[in-house]
């Protein structure tokens, strides 16, 4: 069975998988109107310019293939690159089409062996790694995952002069971008916990980046594209749910859980819904030269828990 990601629009359009926001200005429109731009460069895809992007249905991350392997790893605790090379030759071996065949990657293979480790002590040699059943749940506990969350603190209107402590270059785009978002009920958990921890929020033009957030500055810099177009909105919220995090350490599910509230808080306030597979947006950033450097886990799930966002 193949997983492809879908992203559906309430309209009934088809788009592009994995696909990451446009830069333009919202252009005029009749307000029930869906600006020919959504269809177009919506979300194109956020690792398009990376290394990684590939398609799972031919490696080691294929659905059908992680159930074989837990089955493996059952039997014999763990697999060593060899044992890895000859399960997917037993495996290829009995494919009806070479569509079903599993394509080896040393890349794929050391990603996975290090979803169980933490911090510095990632595999990064292939001689050095094996994969355990630990690694291979996690992965198909991602491939069931959905994102359900409930909002736990009252739902309190924010005013206008409260969001300009967020935003003291008054920028008026950022101020209108915050406004919408304070009328999301998880927008308001996000908003209040900025508020009660002092961040500060900046425009500044970025070469191929949205946003970030500074974990020592305690800011967050945005390119004017994300507040100048709405269906860029889910990358402020993505920074707003990083700047929850009272550690310094990221993680993948921390970057997973940002990309996912994000669209769904996006989805909620324009009305438009696209949507993410979460197992494919996993594999994505464990694939991404940049995030998939990270430990899997940190204490993202409680860090929002106190932000008022429970999952």
């Amino acid at each position: 069975m193949d997983y492809p990601v879908r992203r559906v629009l309430t309209v009934l359009v088809l788009i592009i998988p994995l696909l990451s926001g446009c830069a333009g200005s919202l252009s005029s429109h009749k307000h029930n109107e869906i600006p020919a731009s959504v269809y177009r460069n919506s979300l194109h895809d956020i690792f398009i310019n990376t290394p990684s992007h590939h398609n799972i249905r031919q490696s080691i991350f294929k659905p059908e293939f992680l159930g074989y392997l837990a089955y493996l790893v059952s039997t014999s605790q763990t697999l060593d690159e060899h044992a890895l090379r000859g399960s997917i030759n037993r495996w290829n071996a009995v494919a009806s089409e070479k569509s079903e065949q599993i394509h080896y990657n040393p890349v794929h293979f050391m990603r996975v062996a290090s979803l169980h480790r933490e911090g510095n002590n990632l595999c990064t040699r292939v001689s050095e790694c094996t994969i355990s059943l630990e690694d291979i749940n996690i992965l198909r506990t991602w491939l069931s995952w959905r994102l359900n969350y409930i909002v736990t603190i009252p739902h309190t209107t924010i005013d206008t002069t409260q969001l300009s402590l967020l935003n003291p270059s008054k920028q008026p785009r950022l101020q209108t971008a915050l406004q919408k978002l304070s009328h999301n009920q998880a927008g308001v958990a996000l908003i209040q916990q900025a508020l009660d921890s002092g961040l500060v929020i900046r425009l500044g033009q970025l070469q191929g980046s949205h946003g970030y957030y500074d974990f020592n500055e305690h800011t967050i810099t945005l390119d004017p594209s994300v507040v100048n177009y709405e269906f860029n909105l889910r990358y402020l919220v993505h920074e707003l749910l990083h700047a929850c995090n009272t550690a310094e350490e990221n993680s993948i599910t921390e970057e997973v859980l940002a990309e996912l509230i994000g669209l769904r808080i996006q989805n909620q306030i324009t009305g438009i819904r696209f949507e993410l597979n979460p197992y494919l947006v996993l594999v994505e950033h464990v694939l991404h030269p940049e995030y998939g450097q990270l430990s899997f886990n940190n204490d993202i799930y409680g860090e929002l828990a106190i932000a008022g966002i429970e999952l």
